[in-house]
């Protein structure tokens, strides 16, 4: 094998560092007899005596270095980090050139000052799948890897060390169109206690948004906090597409640091609006959540807690059954019924089609009663719950139909 360095700067000389701006620097490098350009992004008052974190990023199948290093230059300013994007010809690295990444780790350690124990790898698309599968393999001691939309089709055991130590933040939009397997790794690696994160970016597809660099920040600071706060698991609700839902989100503090609250729902299209607001407690916060009607779907929002300097955050999540509510016209030709109203005990439901299971949600959203419907049994013990509005869900292969009642 053989490595060689060869040195070119092409944009700027380090020492005339312009006022505003990461600085954007050309090298190469040759690994194996093939010559690959790096593309480098520079802190705008890079000092070589000291010494910086590095990223290294690869570009998406079809895309450059020079692309990817202009979407993630912020990094270098905004993190005081080096970033350098090994180009491999628009296409995804070989397996048998995986040692190119080491190379291109080598390389930049001999051009700048680097702290070894704080390189990260990064990637997208095809050569995110890539980079995802071998730094989970524990090819190079990364302090963390932050994939954005890896091409990830199936959660295969055989291909990902779902055992991996390293810390991983996975980054996918909302309309990915390997959003569900993405999804599913991050789950089972959730499910082997990895250190690992979730960043959604909603309405997003399978695509370089230009504010690309704001999820990937949030990665580096995942990776980097240690925060001593967390959320609390949040049950899953329902929620009518005319209606809203409130719930409270409690949050363990004991250092009861000052923290700032944020939402974010993975598909637009299911609310019209969401509110966040201080509850009661000091270590709580509440989420408003409005349906926009004629919408159904499953809604996942991410709940975030941040400290004061933005620098630790922790996320938690929240998963919401958005029902189509039936019109009035509907509801007539459906014929659902349920009486008696207000009940007291038993709540008695009918209509043409034939139920497969009814679910009573109360104004929270929250499930309080499910139930299968067998055979003729149209039927529902309510007389645990306590006084108030409720919502009866009633399933049927053809629709989802729902309707209010009172318990006394």
């Amino acid at each position: 094998m053989k490595t060689q360095i060869l040195i070119i700067f092409t944009l700027f000389m380090l020492c005339f560092s312009p006022a505003r701006g990461a600085i954007k620097v050309d090298a190469s490098m040759v690994e194996n007899e093939i010559t690959y350009k790096l593309c480098y992004s520079i802190p705008s008052d890079f000092d070589s005596t000291k010494q910086y974190p590095l990223i290294v990023a690869m570009h998406y199948c079809g895309g450059s270095a020079d692309q990817y290093r202009n979407a993630l230059s912020t990094l270098a300013d905004s993190l005081r980090m080096i970033v350098v994007c090994p180009d491999n010809k628009s296409v995804v690295i070989p397996e048998s050139e995986l040692n190119m990444l080491i190379t291109a780790i080598d390389s930049t350690k001999a051009f700048y000052p680097i702290n070894e124990n704080e390189i990260y790898l990064t990637g997208m698309s095809c050569n995110g799948e890539y980079i995802t599968r071998h730094g989970l393999n524990n090819f190079y001691p990364f302090k963390g890897i932050f994939p954005w939309e890896p091409w990830i089709t199936a959660a295969n055991p055989e291909l990902y060390n779902f055992d991996c130590k390293t810390p991983i933040v996975i980054s996918v939009g909302s309309k990915d169109p390997n959003y569900t397997p993405i999804i599913n790794v991050y789950d089972s690696l959730k499910a082997h206690n990895a250190d690992v994160y979730l960043e959604i970016v909603p309405n997003v597809g399978h695509s370089l948004p230009g504010n690309i660099w704001g999820p990937m920040i949030n990665c580096i600071y995942y990776m980097n906090g240690t925060p001593d706060f967390s959320i609390q698991a949040v049950e899953d609700m329902q929620l009518n597409d005319t209606d809203s839902i409130t719930f409270e989100v409690m949050v363990t503090n004991p250092s009861a640091v000052d923290l700032q609250y944020f939402v974010t729902p993975d598909n637009n299209s299911l609310v019209s609006k969401i509110e966040v607001y201080p509850s009661k407690t000091s270590n709580a916060f509440s989420v408003k959540v409005v349906g926009k009607p004629k919408n159904s779907g499953q809604l996942l929002l991410t709940l975030k807690a941040f400290d004061a300097e933005g620098k630790n955050m922790v996320q938690g999540f929240a998963n919401i059954k958005v029902n189509k509510t039936v019109s009035s016209d509907e509801m007539k030709t459906s014929d659902l019924k349920i009486y008696p109203v207000p009940v007291d005990d038993i709540l008695y439901f009918s209509g043409n089609e034939e139920i497969s299971s009814i679910t009573i949600v109360d104004l929270s959203g929250r499930e309080v009663i499910k139930k299968p419907v067998i055979e003729n049994n149209k039927s529902v013990d309510v007389k645990s719950l306590t006084r108030g509005i409720y919502t009866l869900i009633a399933e049927s292969e053809e629709s989802i139909k729902t309707v209010k009642f009172q318990k006394k």
